[in-house]
């Protein structure tokens, strides 16, 4: 089996999507002899070893959405058809697909949320959405997503059979013990935190009304006017708008790489996701992956991915939230149950199934294309 894996949006900085179709490209190679993951690169000079891991088809021509979905559809059927491909799988959403039997089609659509949240979206992206995404159950073999809550939201805002999505729960690198304690006891990187004496919470990810960190910026400062000294670290790709920061409530630090984040999971009080929606939500699983506490919404995908790993709190209650953080603040054998039970879940999200169920649907696909032709 040759597989292409459309790249889009990867280049050198990964976020969520990018780390998932990484991790899941060296999963699947390694899970199985016979499949040969080609990956479809509009970035020829991406610093990223990635690209040097794998074959590499270049198409420049694709680096900016317009084109994806103006172009895209013809040149990737014509990169197909040139390097004798099986699958094209779009793991980023956005299914330039035509509706073709020349070669199958696969997308992995994370989450519906252009389609709940049209407002805080660019409108090229809403555009993406309304046409590309429910298009998708006639231009694709399968979809893809990441749990069964944006499963239901798929079928519900996009339309798209429920039996033409198929859930594969993402996995999550899990630290093992001594890995975390050799974190633990390590130095701070220079010039990362203001100081380590103090306690802190920790936030991953973009800055936007749907993420809601508004909301846990005005938990930490209830927090530090009742219960004294604390504060809220900001890592992610943006610097927020609007929000004050490096201040005595805020500290942001911008991007950093695995071993830094790494870092800075495990030395915070807990890691906060207070996001109004998720498809799956990395970072919570990222943290109880770590032996850290995660506090999340209790909203859609995270109760069903994080389960008795995390603490639940209503994403739209200030006071909910810093009474959660204060109990892990205070409560030693709280924190600590907290951890081993999300350690526990953590465990269950491998890349190891989530290749081999991936793999899986690609043969699943191929028979059923091979039975078709036979039939005709």
């Amino acid at each position: 089996m040759r597989i292409g894996l459309f790249t889009y949006g990867m280049n050198d900085k990964l976020t969520g999507i990018g780390r998932y179709a990484m991790q899941l490209s060296y999963a699947m190679r390694k899970a199985a002899s016979d499949v040969e993951i080609v990956l479809i690169n509009p970035y020829p000079h991406s610093p990223l070893t990635w690209y040097q891991d794998f074959p590499v088809v270049s198409v420049p021509s694709l680096q900016r959405l317009p084109a994806v979905v103006v172009w895209g559809p013809i040149a990737l059927e014509r990169i197909a058809a040139r390097h004798h491909l099986d699958i094209l799988h779009d793991p980023c959403g956005i299914a330039p697909f035509l509706p073709t039997q020349a070669v199958r089609h696969v997308v992995t659509i994370h989450d519906a949320i252009p389609l709940i949240y049209p407002q805080l979206n660019p409108w090229l992206g809403r555009l993406v959405f309304h046409t590309g995404v429910p298009w998708s159950r006639s231009t694709t073999a399968k979809v893809i997503t990441d749990s069964l809550s944006a499963q239901a939201d798929l079928a519900e805002y996009a339309r798209i059979p429920k039996s033409h999505i198929m859930v594969i729960y993402p996995g999550v690198d899990v630290l093992d013990p001594d890995e975390v304690t050799s974190l633990r006891q390590a130095a701070c990187p220079p010039g990362l935190l203001e100081s380590m004496g103090e306690p802190y919470f920790l936030y991953v990810g973009a800055i936007n009304p749907r993420k809601n960190v508004a909301r846990i910026i005005e938990a930490v400062k209830m927090l530090q006017e009742q219960y004294g000294r604390t504060r809220l670290i900001i890592v992610g790709p943006d610097k927020p708008s609007g929000i004050p920061v490096n201040s005595d409530v805020v500290q942001y630090i911008g991007y950093v790489d695995q071993k830094t984040l790494d870092f800075l999971y495990v030395h915070a009080s807990a890691v906060l996701v207070p996001s109004l929606y998720e498809g799956f939500g990395f970072p919570a699983l990222e943290a109880m992956a770590r032996h850290t506490v995660a506090i999340v919404s209790n909203v859609s995908s995270l109760p069903e991915v994080t389960r008795d790993g995390a603490m639940h709190v209503d994403p739209h209650s200030t006071k909910a939230w810093v009474t959660a953080m204060h109990s892990v603040l205070i409560d030693q054998e709280l924190r600590e149950g907290m951890a081993r039970r999300g350690y526990s879940v953590a465990q269950t999200f491998t890349w190891e199934k989530a290749a081999r169920d991936t793999i899986a649907l690609y043969r699943q696909v191929l028979l059923g294309q091979s039975a078709r032709e036979e039939s005709s």
